[in-house]
């Protein structure tokens, strides 16, 4: 849950649900802090490079950011994947979910893709009999336009897709009869999660929390996240007036208009038409036209 919280939600006509500025604020202000995420994990090639629970690099790694990093990391000696700076920090990854994947874990004869990974933590963190939590589930998963995409032939196959949902479904010891879960759960990842970062903004694993998911986008943002250790955080690029919608872009906003949309297409199913992307199309249009 939000330790800082200066939004309120909101329902657009064409965007959906979205978050605004619950009060006035100056540029670089928290507008949410989350210092435990729904899931934040690791990637692959960072396992050996970060501490897995509070996220600090090795300085090894990352001097530059001395002395905001480590000098050793020590493996999870069961099943060797999480490494932690610290007892404390092994203790508490162990209490909030390693507790529950660390023997599934043991028995895989390589580390599960993230987002395998990330659809097993979330699979484990619910009960027996029980659904996912309402504030996620709620959110956007595209399972209809994936399905039609995949079986187009425009992306990849729809097997593929429900592959890594078979993959965290059985690599977590769930029953077969939890695939359609760990689908829904994989496609909501998909759509909502961030790339994990150190403070000079080096990706480093994956974030999901359904309180900043619900940020809109546009290429002309009034705010990013960006990552404290563990915390996630929103923070205002610019003033924002209270009862302004915010905005983070979801895509390298340096690319060309036409890049931006194919990117924003292929991974979140939308064609933008901020303000930003309106004037460049017209501009390129006007372009090729001459």
């Amino acid at each position: 849950m939000a330790q800082i919280d200066l939004t309120i939600k909101i329902q657009t006509n064409d965007r959906g649900k979205g978050l605004a500025a619950a009060q006035d604020v100056v540029a670089n202000s928290v507008l949410i802090k989350v210092p435990n995420p729904y899931i934040l994990l690791s990637d692959k090639a960072s396992l050996s490079k970060i501490c897995s629970w509070c996220m600090l690099p090795m300085c090894s790694f990352a001097p530059h950011l001395q002395p905001r990093c480590v000098t050793a990391l020590k493996r999870c000696s069961a099943c060797k994947i999480p490494q932690y700076c610290s007892s404390a920090c092994q203790r508490a990854d162990w209490k909030s979910i390693h507790a529950k994947e660390c023997a599934h874990l043991k028995l895989l004869p390589d580390i599960p893709p993230t987002p395998v990974r990330a659809v097993m933590q979330v699979l484990l963190k619910i009960l027996p009999g029980s659904t996912w939590e309402t504030r996620c589930a709620n959110l956007e998963g595209h399972e209809a336009d994936r399905k039609k995409r995949f079986n187009s032939g425009s992306g990849e196959s729809w097997g593929d897709f429900l592959l890594q949902a078979r993959a965290a479904t059985a690599f977590s010891g769930m029953e077969a009869s939890r695939i359609e879960l760990a689908t829904s759960v994989l496609s909501r990842i998909s759509c909502n999660s961030f790339h994990a970062t150190l403070p000079d903004a080096t990706p480093v694993g994956l974030a999901f929390d359904p309180e900043i998911a619900l940020v809109n986008h546009s290429c002309a943002p009034n705010a990013h996240v960006i990552f404290e250790g563990r915390s996630m955080i929103l923070q205002s690029l610019i003033p924002i007036q209270k009862g302004q919608e915010l905005f983070i872009s979801y895509v390298d906003v340096q690319q060309e208009c036409n890049s931006r949309r194919q990117d924003l297409w292929r991974t979140y199913f939308f064609w933008c038409r901020c303000p930003k992307c309106t004037k460049e199309a017209g501009i390129e249009t006007w372009a090729k036209a001459c």
